[in-house]
């Protein structure tokens, strides 16, 4: 599973409004700390394959309201 853009800060930005999820929560849904979160957000590191295919899942549980998320950010 890949991203097709490396810009996951607007990912996770886009997700944590639509959620209602502050950094901790969004890292604990899926599965991660907020020391990743925001390493991810700030450049410094990339999500590891399982993290986006996480952040897939936390899209797909939107439904119709990540149905762009999916289409802007996820290959395939």
């Amino acid at each position: 599973m890949q991203l097709k853009t490396r810009n996951y800060a607007d990912l996770i930005s886009e997700l944590q409004q639509r959620l209602d999820l502050n950094q901790a929560e969004i890292a604990q849904r899926i599965g991660t700390t907020c020391l990743s979160i925001s390493r991810w957000k700030n450049g410094h590191h990339h999500p590891s394959p399982m993290a986006i295919a996480l952040l897939r899942q936390t899209v797909l549980d939107l439904g119709d309201r990540g149905k762009d998320l999916l289409k802007e950010y996820f290959c395939g």
